[in-house]
């Protein structure tokens, strides 16, 4: 590095996330140099605020916003008849820098139509057995609330829930390492593709 250069931002970082040990000429030109010492100090600030334990998620509607501009405008018409749902995000899968879930979940986003389903699973086929969502109308002519969600596992008669005002709904205990679900509207069923716990 000559002593004119500036340290890019990922050289900033990596250092300060300790990733690479301070040489001494990076120790001379933060010396020396004011921009990078206070890019420095700015990102030692963002890693403080990111690991702190008050933290919480961004809000739900900003999730939605933000998954809403990832699909396509043909899953805004109206649901009707069966529809089988496509996996649009998986955590397994997908992983993301900066995500302060928990470790133990699997998050997925299914999308069908005028419909989104956000689904949070156990991460592994361990003790957790629970799995959880939250459905989203996408047109202004459906509704979340009051669906008919059943799931369905190997070897078990199937578990039935009514999703409650805000969408939401709760099965606490999978009975296999594989389900799906199926979603009743007055009108439509959308049917989740088969879901496998990882081992």
């Amino acid at each position: 590095m000559s002593p004119m250069s500036h340290m890019s931002f990922e050289e900033i970082l990596r250092l300060t996330n300790g990733e690479f040990v301070e040489t001494p000429e990076m120790r001379t030109h933060l010396a020396q140099c004011r921009s990078c010492d206070s890019r420095r100090s700015q990102v030692q600030e963002l890693l403080v605020a990111l690991k702190s334990p008050g933290l919480k998620d961004a809000p739900d509607t900003w999730v939605h916003k933000a998954v809403k501009h990832t699909l396509p405008k043909s899953y805004e018409a109206p649901l009707s008849g069966e529809v089988e749902a496509e996996i649009v995000f998986d955590s397994a899968l997908h992983g993301v820098a900066g995500v302060r879930g928990e470790a133990d979940r699997r998050q997925l986003v299914l999308a069908a139509k005028a419909f989104e389903v956000e689904l949070s699973v156990p991460a592994t086929d361990g003790k957790d057995r629970s799995v959880s969502g939250q459905v989203f109308a996408l047109s202004e002519g459906e509704t979340s609330s009051g669906l008919e969600i059943e799931l369905v596992t190997q070897g078990a008669p199937p578990q039935n829930r009514q999703s409650n005002r805000h969408g939401e709904f709760w099965f606490d205990s999978l009975a296999s390492e594989w389900f799906y679900l199926s979603i009743r509207g007055d009108s439509f069923e959308l049917r989740s593709p088969k879901i496998e716990l990882r081992s």
